[in-house]
């Protein structure tokens, strides 16, 4: 990592921002899409043992399901079970259905409907985005990236955003196939949230396989993807760090050989605080050799008491705040690792 940017913080260098480059009219790559078995699946999968109702008792399911579609009543995906594979999948593919994902609903319509509901899934999406994440876990499809890219940028971890980072490390090519066209597509929200999602799969080793697939676009949307994963957006001023952390009592810390000066050791951990992708660990050995046995050191949360220094010991400097802006040399020291 060059020390420059920690002479001269991301947020003093503020240069006008530069037009993107877009890239139209990509035709998506094939992919194999397919459902991975087990995981969070594993519970709904007993949903298609359930025994199908025969006779007037399905007669009176499908007269429930209609009469709730038609007054607009939620209906818990279970329900749809107990009619016919057939039958179930072509109310869950209604528009007009309004599906209730209590019970992990989305989790047992993908468990019994397979891919071919998985268009109905994902229009489905704004019904309960958490949910909908928590369900689509197991899908290995490009279809499912751009709603995993919106829930880790813009959601909260209860909110579907851990699901969506999870599934976006663990479906790394189906995520690059969804999101290059989208990243170097028109600007907005859905270009934005691309972007941010790519960058943190190129801070977790991921990039080779991001710029792989965007050139099997073409030499302009391989340039476009490499500009995309390089830019980032500094902030207004410098970020908070927390209360216990005293930059001017850690031990030295050395950054490509140099030994950082307290100011640069305070850039460094602002920078940690604003584009933390991960969670982020630096760990420092403090010996009875360097450190006087009374010294005090702060290592836990806020509010926690100093600990004293009596024998050997490694402290933790921790950030663990998610965000989807990530700072291309944070980016450098997490590939390296």
């Amino acid at each position: 990592m060059s020390l420059s940017v920690l002479a001269i913080p991301p947020w003093h260098a503020r240069a006008a921002p530069r037009a993107p480059q877009i890239v139209t009219d990509l035709v998506a790559l094939p992919h194999p899409e397919r459902i991975v078995a087990g995981g969070c699946l594993i519970y709904a999968y007993d949903f298609r043992k359930l025994t199908m109702l025969t006779g007037d008792k399905l007669a009176a399911q499908i007269a429930m399901l209609d009469a709730a579609i038609a007054a607009r009543q939620p209906i818990p995906v279970v329900e749809l079970c107990w009619i016919s594979r057939a039958a179930g999948l072509a109310y869950w593919n209604r528009e007009d259905l309004i599906a209730d994902f209590t019970d992990f609903g989305m989790r047992i319509a993908i468990a019994v409907f397979g891919m071919a509901g998985l268009d109905a899934a994902l229009r489905r999406i704004d019904e309960d985005p958490a949910s909908s994440a928590d369900g689509l876990m197991q899908v290995d499809s490009p279809r499912v990236a751009p709603l995993m890219a919106r829930l880790w940028a813009r959601a909260k971890p209860r909110d579907g955003m851990a699901d969506a980072e999870r599934w976006l490390l663990k479906f790394t090519r189906a995520a690059s196939i969804g999101l290059v066209p989208i990243a170097v597509g028109s600007p907005g929200k859905a270009r934005d949230d691309a972007e941010h999602a790519l960058r943190m799969l190129d801070a977790r080793g991921h990039g080779t396989t991001i710029r792989e697939v965007a050139g099997l676009h073409g030499d302009a949307a391989r340039d476009a993807i490499t500009e995309v994963l390089a830019a980032f957006a500094p902030p207004k001023k410098p970020p908070r760090l927390p209360g216990y952390m005293d930059v001017g009592a850690l031990p030295a810390l050395r950054v490509d050989g140099t030994l950082l000066d307290p100011t640069q050791l305070g850039t460094l951990l602002e920078m940690f605080a604003a584009w933390p992708p991960v969670s982020i660990t630096i760990s420092v050995p403090i010996t009875n050799a360097n450190l006087a046995p009374t010294t005090e050191i702060f290592t836990g949360a806020e509010g926690d008491d100093p600990i004293e220094v009596e024998e050997d010991l490694e402290v933790a400097l921790e950030v663990n705040l998610l965000r989807p802006r990530i700072h291309p040399a944070i980016r450098a020291v997490l590939c390296a690792r």
